[in-house]
């Protein structure tokens, strides 16, 4: 009884009322990726298209593909512009970037050593439990290097 009055209390929302597709122009979604710096979501919302139909429409053109791949680069040139501006400046964080990702030749890797053996060096050991005698037959072909 008490569902039935909380549900009563709440408004539900009237069906969504689809828009009637519009075909984008060129010049349109142009502008748009621009407007966007080449972010594809933001694109879309101001050229008033979903995602996967901008998606899929720059997949298409290749004049679109082109000027996507562009302005992304050129958001890319800044900001690496800026980061050697903080590198400059003496910027600690800047400097560890750019030495982690540039200076690789130099030896500047961060390395994750992982250990591969067992307790205090020993070899791994595995451990088999067998369920069945139609398991344990094919277990030990397959150690056997007899495989199925």
């Amino acid at each position: 009884m008490k569902r039935k009055e909380e549900k009563a209390g709440k408004q539900e929302k009237p069906p969504a009322i689809k828009k009637p597709y519009r075909w984008h122009s060129l010049a349109e979604l142009k502008r748009a990726i621009r407007a966007s710096a080449g972010f594809v979501t933001q694109a879309a919302k101001k050229a008033g298209m979903s995602y996967k139909a901008l998606y899929e429409r720059i997949q298409k053109s290749p004049e679109l593909k082109l000027l996507l791949e562009e302005t992304l680069e050129e958001k890319l040139d800044f900001a690496e512009g800026h980061l050697m501006q903080l590198v400059g400046t003496g910027e600690l964080g800047a400097i560890c970037f750019f030495l982690k990702t540039k200076g690789k030749k130099r030896g500047f890797v961060e390395r994750v050593e992982q250990e591969h053996s067992g307790k205090d060096g020993a070899p791994l050991a595995m451990v088999i439990q067998v369920v069945s005698p139609r398991a344990k037959e094919l277990v030990e072909k397959t150690l056997k290097g007899e495989g199925l």
